[in-house]
């Protein structure tokens, strides 16, 4: 078996521990679902089906996932408890704080904001090798390797 190289459990809560109230949930998605940073950042509260749960990665007006193909997402354990306490005021899911240049509330986040939290959080937390894309990896190899995110055995 290959060895698994990137982030470990411990530096994600690390990461999650050092990251402002407004990153954790997002990093919290993105460490246990597996998707990409593009496709969280697009993500729309119609692409949550907590009846199915799953995650619709859909393609949208200006976006579409890579190689343009949608699919779904079964949810984590996890990433379901942070979606149910998100509130839904918004159609996306992850939205920016309003600023002095983008004073209206409900705006989508962007990837720049989220690498450079990411990038913070991970400073912060005296992690030096990675990246949010990372998250991905972490995912999906503890699934690959019917391990938990947590490390144990399935």
């Amino acid at each position: 078996m290959a060895k698994y190289s990137g982030f470990t459990s411990e530096d994600i809560d690390a990461i999650h521990k050092n990251a402002s109230e407004q990153w954790k949930p997002v990093f919290e998605v993105l460490a246990f679902s597996g998707i990409r940073p593009a496709e969280l950042v697009w993500l729309r509260w119609m692409d949550v089906d907590m009846v199915g749960n799953v995650l619709h990665i859909r393609q949208q007006r200006g976006w579409k996932p890579k190689f343009g193909v949608a699919r779904s997402v079964p949810m984590h354990p996890r990433v379901r408890a942070v979606l149910e306490q998100l509130p839904r005021y918004y159609s996306w899911v992850f939205t920016s704080e309003p600023s002095e240049r983008f004073p209206v509330a409900g705006r989508r986040i962007s990837g720049l904001q989220l690498l450079q939290a990411f990038r913070t959080a991970m400073r912060t937390a005296g992690i030096t090798k990675g990246t949010a894309h990372g998250l991905r990896s972490f995912y999906l190899w503890h699934i690959a390797n019917k391990t938990s995110p947590g490390g144990e055995a399935k």
